[in-house]
């Protein structure tokens, strides 16, 4: 397993992903990549749904239904979003 951040997804299945230890950008398949749930208290971005795009701090991991919640900057709760629905902000 390596480690790189997604810089651009190209279409429903495929992405761009730099490398964390090479520097390398390579263009990676859905089924390549795996899904890093982010700790409570740190930011995330919505890359799903109406407020894609949107900014957000990770309030609560709930396993079992696998969702989260997470507080936009505005101050809204989302409740219940997919794991899919967020990615991990770098920094």
């Amino acid at each position: 397993r390596k480690k790189g951040i997604v810089e651009k997804v190209r279409d429903q299945f495929t992405a761009d992903v730099r490398m964390t230890e090479t520097k390398d950008l390579i263009r990676l398949e859905q089924e390549m990549l795996e899904t890093v749930i982010p700790n409570v208290g740190k930011r995330v971005r919505i890359v799903k749904g109406f407020r894609k795009g949107d900014y957000a701090t990770m309030r609560a991991v709930d396993i079992a239904s696998f969702s989260i919640n997470v507080e936009c900057e505005d101050g809204t709760l989302l409740e219940g979003l997919g794991y899919d629905q967020v990615c991990k902000v770098d920094g």
